[in-house]
């Protein structure tokens, strides 16, 4: 138990000194990408459907809205998806019906 104290100190600075070469060695996570939402109103604009439309759409499991506290928002990518699916007017029809 003659062992200097620096020399213990010194050998962890040294490992720890490795971890961290080490970790900056591995390839960098992508950052989530953050999902943007749209209110009512926007989702009724862009699908150019009515406040009414949307709610049954809500209703019948068209669309997911998400609730944030006491509103409700629309996933951007959801609404996009909407969008391609009723492109023609007679599917948007069926979808209203």
């Amino acid at each position: 138990m003659n062992s200097n104290p620096f020399e213990a100190i010194d050998a962890r600075l040294q490992s720890i000194e490795h971890g961290i070469k080490e970790l900056a060695k591995q390839p960098k996570e992508e950052p989530p990408t953050r999902e943007k939402f749209l209110t009512v109103d926007q989702v009724c604009e862009i699908l150019s459907v009515s406040r009414v439309t949307l709610w049954s759409w809500d209703r019948k499991g068209i669309l997911n809205p998400v609730r944030v506290g006491n509103l409700k928002r629309y996933r951007l990518s959801e609404i996009e998806s909407l969008g391609e699916n009723t492109g023609k007017n007679k599917e948007k029809e069926k979808l209203v019906v």
